[in-house]
C-alpha cells in the first residue's frame, strides 16, 4: 500500500494527489423514505447491518434525512473517523447511513478497494486524528472540506486493481481459516464435554 514492495510487472513512480482529486462527496438523502437497510460503521469490521449487529434498533424512526450509500462507495461518521471508523459499502446495492456520515465515491482512476485499504491503515488513522484536532469544527468532526485535502499516493489503475485482488484473496483466506478455527473449537468443546463426564473413556 506504500509502494515499498511492488507486484511483478509493475514499475514507475506513484503519484501524490489529494482525496478530493480522485473522489467526490455524495450527499443524497432518503427523501422518498424507501425501505433501504440501515448500516453502521465499526472500527474493526467496517460496515455492518445495524439491526443484526447491535441486536436492537439504534437508529431514528424517521429515515428521510439519512444518506444513501451505494455499493463500492466509502463512508465514515464525521465525528469518529479518528478512531478508525471508515468503511467500504459492499453489503447491499444501496443502503442508508446516519446524517452524520460523510459519503464519497471514487473516480475512474481510483480503485475503491485499494483506496479504502490505504485509508484503513494506522498511518491514516493518525492523519485523521491530527486533521480532526486542527479542524475549525467545534464538535470535533472531520468534514469533507478538510478530508478532501488529505494527500494520498496512487499507483496506476492496473496496479491498484492488482493490489486490491491480492488483498481480497488474503481476506478470503483469513475468513476460511477463521471458519476452520471456529469449527475446531466447537469440536474441542464437544469432546471435552464427553471426556469430562465419562461418556467417553480414554484408553490406557
Amino acid at each position: 500500500l506504500t509502494g515499498k514492495k511492488r507486484l511483478p510487472g509493475f514499475s514507475g513512480e506513484w503519484k501524490k494527489t489529494t482525496i478530493g482529486n480522485i473522489a467526490k462527496e455524495i450527499s443524497i438523502r432518503n427523501k422518498n423514505r424507501k425501505n433501504y437497510p440501515v448500516i453502521s460503521c465499526t472500527k474493526t469490521k467496517g460496515f455492518v447491518d445495524s439491526l443484526s449487529f447491535f441486536n436492537k434498533k439504534v437508529y431514528s424512526d424517521d429515515l428521510s434525512g439519512y444518506k444513501i450509500i451505494s455499493r463500492n462507495q466509502i463512508g465514515f461518521p464525521s465525528n469518529h473517523i479518528e478512531e478508525g471508523s471508515i468503511g467500504l459499502q459492499n453489503l447491499h446495492d444501496d443502503a442508508i447511513v446516519s446524517p452524520i456520515y460523510t459519503v464519497f465515491s471514487m473516480g475512474k482512476n481510483a480503485d475503491p478497494l485499494f483506496v479504502f485499504a490505504v485509508l484503513k491503515t494506522d498511518h491514516y488513522r493518525q492523519i485523521f486524528a491530527a486533521a480532526t484536532n486542527s479542524s475549525v469544527d467545534r464538535r470535533g468532526s472531520l468534514r469533507w472540506s478538510a478530508f478532501s485535502q488529505i494527500k494520498i499516493n496512487l499507483p496506476s489503475p492496473p496496479e491498484q486493481k492488482a493490489i486490491a485482488a491480492v488483498l481480497t484473496t488474503a481476506d478470503e483466506e483469513i475468513t476460511a481459516i477463521e471458519s476452520d478455527l471456529a469449527r475446531l473449537r466447537q469440536e474441542k468443546k464437544a469432546l471435552m464435554q464427553q471426556l469430562l463426564t465419562g461418556k467417553i473413556r480414554v484408553a490406557v
